[in-house]
């Protein structure tokens, strides 16, 4: 499963939308992701930060032999998706969290802009830290960061890159992919339009369960 919410007719909607999705659950184990995406959203909050407009995945020196220095990062990333699932968060536990996410993306961003060698470890970190961002720009980047570490070995990035790769189209407006995006309310999860030519074999190959859900269902 993953993440999302109902579909919107503009892109700031599906934005606004979009920001809190993921924080639910989030399987470390790297399988799929699960939430419900109900909670409003403040609109100063729609703003792309930090940018990634001047970020080039392609030219970032990928080492393993590098040091990971996104991990703590990570955990915290994943510590703020299960909150909700502990209970009813208030409006200020998820301003909390907001300001917690952009810190960790200030950070990831920071590391990618540094012009040092970066382990495929980190290019995973940092594409689950920007898969839980604000803004369609932020999503592309997590898909572009995971395929770079699928590319340096890391096979746990494979379902990082369908998810972010949904959450974007989505975002703008558009079927997903791989139908890993959904509208939860009130516990009741419907998948969201995607493309009724991406099989299961395809899914597969990146991590994604087969879909349960006929396509002519979905609204």
């Amino acid at each position: 499963m993953g993440t999302s919410d109902s579909p919107a007719t503009t892109h700031s909607d599906h934005a606004h939308m979009l920001t809190r999705c993921g924080r639910l659950i989030f399987a470390i184990v790297f399988a799929t992701i699960a939430a419900s995406c109900t909670h409003s959203q403040k609109s100063d909050a729609l703003s792309c930060v930090p940018r990634t407009d001047m970020i080039d995945v392609r030219s970032l020196d990928a080492a393993r032999d590098a040091p990971t220095r996104l991990a703590a990062a990570f955990e915290s990333d994943q510590k703020d998706r299960l909150l909700p699932s502990q209970g009813e968060l208030s409006e200020a536990e998820w301003n909390a969290i907001d300001v917690r996410d952009e810190a960790r993306r200030e950070e990831a961003a920071n590391l990618i802009t540094a012009k040092v060698k970066i382990s495929p470890k980190d290019l995973y970190f940092a594409s689950v830290v920007f898969l839980h961002g604000q803004c369609p720009d932020h999503y592309r980047l997590a898909a572009a960061l995971a395929g770079k570490a699928m590319s340096g070995g890391e096979s746990d990035a494979r379902s990082i890159y369908a998810n972010a790769i949904d959450r974007h189209l989505v975002s703008i407006g558009k079927p997903q992919r791989f139908g890993t995006q959904y509208s939860c309310d009130s516990g009741t999860c419907l998948l969201l339009p995607y493309d009724p030519t991406t099989t299961d074999e395809e899914r597969a190959e990146y991590g994604i369960s087969p879909l349960n859900e006929d396509p002519e269902e979905i609204q």
